[in-house]
């Protein structure tokens, strides 16, 4: 965030067009871009976010609720992959804590019609710091199923954040009020919508003799 506004600064004193969005994590496990470091960047400059790995990296799918490693996939052929992110939420001294979590999301999802997956992808989407969201998709398939997280986020409600926060239990602890010396309130409970109105979308064929 730092780098951020100091190239802000840089680019008013040159008379530059400034950056105005950033390409940053942010998923259930992993929050503290969005809802720490760049509140400052939120509220003076209205900076915007496209955030990538909303899945992290596959583990809110539920392909991996059980601990283990399923034959094909990224954490059991990349070790670049296993050595990292999976050591981190799947560890030995992580790993029951992370499957009570995972397991809890997808029940939290089924009660409410929608896979893991889903749920997962409508927990980014409800938050208004984020402009967009860049979604993975080997297959036709899963982006239908991925793009059905618009309905859940449309239907998000202050039950199902409030169950979600309670299984995630990582929120960032936010900065000291040193008025009063209590924490602020933090990012996301002031940045939610709640009963999100999405647009229509239409397809047609191109039309190649524009360009002709």
């Amino acid at each position: 965030a730092d780098i951020i506004m100091e190239a802000i600064k840089i680019c008013d004193k040159k008379g530059w067009h400034r950056p105005v969005a950033d390409q940053c994590e942010y998923n259930c496990l992993i929050r503290e871009h969005v809802e720490s470091s760049y509140v400052r960047l939120f509220e003076k400059y209205g900076y915007g976010t496209t955030i990538w790995s909303p899945l992290g990296g596959g583990m809110l799918t539920g392909k991996y609720n059980d601990g283990e490693l399923p034959e094909g996939s990224r954490y059991k052929e990349g070790a670049m992959f296993r050595n990292f992110a999976w050591e981190k939420y799947m560890g030995a001294s992580k790993i029951e804590k992370t499957k009570t979590m995972l397991k809890g999301i997808k029940e939290l999802a089924e009660s409410v019609g929608a896979t893991q997956a889903q749920l997962a992808l409508a927990w980014t989407l409800v938050n208004k710091d984020v402009s967009s969201c860049i979604i993975g998709a080997s297959r036709v398939s899963q982006l239908e199923s991925n793009l059905k997280a618009l309905e859940i986020a449309a239907n998000w409600n202050e039950e199902m954040e409030a169950k979600m926060n309670a299984l995630l239990d990582n929120e960032p602890t936010p900065e000291t009020n040193w008025l009063t010396f209590q924490p602020f309130e933090g990012r996301r409970k002031n940045r939610l919508i709640f009963g999100m109105k999405l647009g229509k979308v239409a397809y047609r064929e191109p039309d190649h003799t524009a360009f002709n």
